[in-house]
């Protein structure tokens, strides 16, 4: 059972903000999905005061005209206040939905930034034996921190037969965003270093598996400024881009939805520009 977390925000805000989280919760919304939304509800809440069933869609639009957001988190902040009166409208008698008129957002698409190879060198070598294990399953097996931190000694499956002389790897469940599970070879000692954890491989404070975010910040402070887990996910799919050149495999590997949100992570790589190049100028 997921711990309840204390909903930083006045009343009656709280006990709606309450109530939608058992909603999501329902609705099989990931821990980290409620979590999110409870953070950025709450700030809402914090900023605008008075009651959730009276705010006007001028309040809520200035308020969203005022925050000094990147882009994408403009969009999802965007996307949760409109379902969370959604909700309202259709589950507490709200008459309206004061959000249908925030502007869409389009996020501009980001240029893949793999990590380089030095920094991830660099960072194992000053890194102790755990945080060495969070770099690796980033970097080496394109992994989420949230899917880093469930990891389990029961999620290693032993390697299929074989038949051919290969000595093929083990696999690793992957419990993946939304609750989706996929399924990845990882190397022995990595799979040996897990079997062996007997139980969560990075275990919290308090019972269950560490959060994300203490995975992320133990593998960013490893890194130089500006680089972080998410970067050596980016490399685990460039590496594999590049010896494969299939994306619909790297995709799969990543655990994307579609092929489209696969292209962020990976850029062309230079020889095949120069390839491409080379046969134009024939």
């Amino acid at each position: 059972m997921a711990k309840q977390t204390q909903i930083n925000a006045p009343e009656p805000w709280r006990e709606s903000i309450k109530q939608y989280l058992s909603y999501l919760r329902a609705a099989s919304q990931s821990d980290d999905t409620r979590t999110t939304r409870r953070c950025q509800l709450s700030k809402l809440a914090r900023d605008l005061g008075g009651d959730p069933m009276t705010v006007s869609a001028t309040e809520l639009l200035h308020w969203y005209a005022d925050q000094d957001w990147r882009e994408e988190t403009r969009k999802s902040a965007r996307a949760a206040i409109r379902k969370y009166f959604e909700w309202l409208q259709t589950h507490q008698g709200r008459p309206d939905n004061p959000a249908d008129g925030l502007p869409s957002i389009r996020a501009p698409k980001p240029h893949p930034r793999p990590c380089p190879e030095e920094y991830i060198t660099a960072a194992k070598a000053r890194a102790n034996d755990v945080d060495r294990l969070m770099i690796r399953l980033m970097a080496e097996v394109g992994l989420r921190r949230q899917e880093v931190c469930r990891i389990h000694s029961n999620d290693v499956i032993d390697p299929p037969a074989s038949s051919d002389g290969i000595d093929h790897m083990p696999r690793l469940v992957v419990h993946g965003k939304g609750s989706k599970q996929r399924i990845l070879p990882i190397p022995h000692d990595l799979a040996d270093r897990i079997r062996e954890s007997d139980g969560y491989l990075f275990p919290g404070r308090f019972g269950g598996h560490a959060s994300p975010s203490y995975i992320g910040k133990h593998v960013s402070r490893l890194l130089p400024d500006g680089w972080s887990g998410h970067k050596l996910r980016t490399r685990w799919a460039t590496r594999g881009y590049e010896a494969t050149h299939d994306i619909y495999l790297v995709s799969a590997g990543l655990g994307h939805a579609s092929i489209e949100t696969t292209m962020a992570y990976v850029p062309m790589p230079d020889s095949r520009l120069e390839e491409l190049v080379a046969a134009a100028a024939r």
